[in-house]
């Protein structure tokens, strides 16, 4: 596994100069960092089952931690992408729901968190144009 954060394999791919050279590092960018697979399948879910309770936008009362250097917050992605199903329980109250969200996000660095608000709201195409539908079909049929 790569030390990489999300956001950074992310940013190193959307320098590349196509979208097609940018579509075909994706599978690679998921052997380096497994969550890149799951942040897409959480932005790829237009019902939105993973996170149902959670408004869309930034949540009320999320503190970034602005502290926090790349790799080195109080956790990363990477360090979190497994647990991300529990959003998709329907017995976890709203409240809760909201209250682990948050937990979550203020662990990471504002940039991973902001990539995960991003997909939570199926918006990664706002700061990745090249993440698709299509670049999503290719990624999971590998």
């Amino acid at each position: 596994m790569s030390s990489l954060t999300v956001t950074e394999i992310l940013d190193e791919i959307d320098k590349l100069k196509t979208k097609k050279l940018k579509v075909a590092q994706l599978p690679e960018a998921i052997k380096k960092n497994p969550a890149i697979k799951t942040i897409l399948a959480i932005n790829f879910n237009y019902e939105n089952a993973g996170f149902v309770g959670l408004d869309k936008g930034i949540p009320t009362g999320y503190k970034p931690n602005v502290g926090a250097v790349p790799g080195y917050a109080d956790a990363t992605l990477f360090g979190i992408y497994k647990k991300l199903y529990i959003y998709a329980d329907p017995k976890l109250i709203p409240y809760r729901k909201l209250e682990l969200f948050l937990q979550d996000l203020e662990a990471l660095d504002p940039d991973e968190a902001n990539i995960l608000i991003l997909a939570k709201d199926n918006n990664l195409k706002y700061k990745y144009p090249w993440i698709t539908e299509d670049a999503f079909k290719i990624v999971f049929s590998v």
